[in-house]
């Protein structure tokens, strides 16, 4: 299932969304496809939440897979260790806003990491 979600991400892609991505600051040491948020909305939105599958795109370093695994994740099986984990790849305000905004100010210790 991971290698055909990243194959429609891939064919959702726009180079010049990339272009414009970077006229905003959103640079990354992982690949970035130009995939629009609301086609990342919608995909997420077919494939619902899924928590072992956020997991696999989280790990594939693409920009959107990371953004789309903030979506699909499960906040209940979201602990403080994979939190930890995927805040050290954040490496432009994009991804950190979209995990922060989909995922973790669900779980149940979103203030207590915000504190921290």
């Amino acid at each position: 299932m991971i290698e055909h979600i990243l194959e429609i991400l891939g064919s959702l892609g726009d180079k010049r969304n990339v272009e414009g991505m970077k006229r905003f600051g959103i640079t990354s040491s992982s690949k970035i496809l130009g995939v629009p948020k609301p086609k990342l909305r919608e995909l997420a939105k077919k494939i619902g939440k899924n928590h072992e599958l956020a997991l696999k795109l989280w790990d594939s370093n693409i920009h959107e897979a990371r953004i789309l695994a903030s979506m699909i994740a499960e906040p209940e099986k979201v602990d403080e260790d994979l939190m930890e984990l995927w805040v050290k790849d954040f490496d432009n305000w994009d991804l950190c806003d979209q995990c922060v905004m989909n995922l973790f100010w669900r779980t149940k210790f979103a203030y207590k990491k915000a504190v921290d």
